[in-house]
């Protein structure tokens, strides 16, 4: 019961904080987007903990704590691949950007 308590208040608190930012335009509607729907699913979760066993049971997974850290695993992933690839354009970017400069600054040759 008090571990109840302590996820839904987390929720209830990390969903109102990210909508008060939102709108104030501290965060984008797209991360907003992303808060909800990392957040919202803890609620029936942490309501119904049994239910987590009847979707593990449909896709051949034992429980359904077996079957969160599964999905985890995946997005963790996922996100880690995502900010890779945002690394290595940014990276990209900027060599891009420092040639440009460079090339702009030089002074012209003196013969």
């Amino acid at each position: 019961m008090i571990f109840q308590i302590a996820v839904l208040s987390y929720v209830f608190l990390t969903c109102w904080l990210a909508s008060v930012q939102w709108r104030r335009r501290q965060i984008s509607y797209r991360f907003f987007a992303v808060i909800l729907m990392m957040h919202l699913p803890l609620v029936p979760i942490t309501l119904q903990p049994d239910f987590t066993n009847h979707i593990a049971n449909f896709f051949g997974i034992g429980r359904g704590a077996d079957f969160l850290i599964y999905c985890a695993v995946l997005v963790i992933g996922r996100w880690l691949l995502a900010l890779y690839q945002w690394n290595v354009k940014l990276e990209s970017e900027i060599t891009q950007l420092v040639r440009h400069l460079a090339l702009s600054t030089v002074p012209p040759r003196q013969d």
